[in-house]
C-alpha cells in the first residue's frame, strides 16, 4: 500500500511516517524530498530553484513509488508536502493507473493532538490496530528527537 503523508512545512510528516514505519513491520519510507535535494545539488547554485519546479522531479517521484509499490511487498511510506494540484494529479494519476488501485485519501486532523494519537488514528484508517504501550509512549520523545536531527538540513 502507498501511504502519502501530505501537510504543511513542519507539521511533522517525517515523524509520523518514522512511527508508522516502527509500527508496521516491513514497511519503508521513500522519501521524494531526498530525490529532490538531489536533483538541486546537480544544478549550479545560480540555476537552483525549488526542486518541486523541476521538470524532472515529478515524473522520476511517480517513476520511482510505483517501482517501489510494486517490488516492496510492505507499505511504502511517502512523507511529503504537495500543495500544487497539477503536481498531485500527475503524481497520483499515473500511480493510481500503473498499479491499478483506485486513490484512497482520508484527511486526519492533527492540530494539537501528540503523536501517538495520529499514528492511532491513522492506523485505524489503513484497517491496523496500531496502539502503544506504556513504555512505548515514555520512548516516543527520545524517537522523535533522534528522528529530528537526522533530517536536518
Amino acid at each position: 500500500m502507498l501511504i502519502w503523508i501530505n501537510g504543511p512545512f513542519g507539521v511533522g510528516k517525517t515523524q509520523v511516517a518514522h512511527e508508522l514505519k516502527r509500527k508496521c513491520p516491513g514497511s519503508v519510507i521513500a522519501d521524494p524530498e531526498l530525490l529532490g535535494f538531489g536533483i538541486q545539488r546537480m544544478y549550479p547554485p545560480e540555476l537552483r530553484v525549488d526542486f518541486q519546479d523541476t521538470p524532472w522531479w515529478m515524473p522520476t517521484v511517480a517513476d520511482i513509488l510505483i517501482d517501489v509499490a510494486r517490488r516492496h511487498p510492505g507499505d511504502v511510506i511517502v512523507p511529503m508536502t504537495l500543495h500544487d494540484e497539477a503536481r498531485h494529479h500527475h503524481i497520483f494519476e499515473a500511480a493510481d493507473s500503473a498499479l491499478r488501485k483506485p486513490q484512497f485519501s482520508t484527511h486526519i486532523h492533527t492540530d494539537r493532538r501528540a503523536l501517538a494519537q495520529v499514528v492511532t488514528e491513522l492506523g485505524s484508517v489503513l484497517g491496523r490496530q496500531l496502539r502503544y504501550s506504556p513504555q512505548e509512549l515514555v520512548q516516543l520523545p527520545f524517537r522523535s528527537a533522534i528522528v529530528k536531527v537526522r533530517h536536518i538540513r
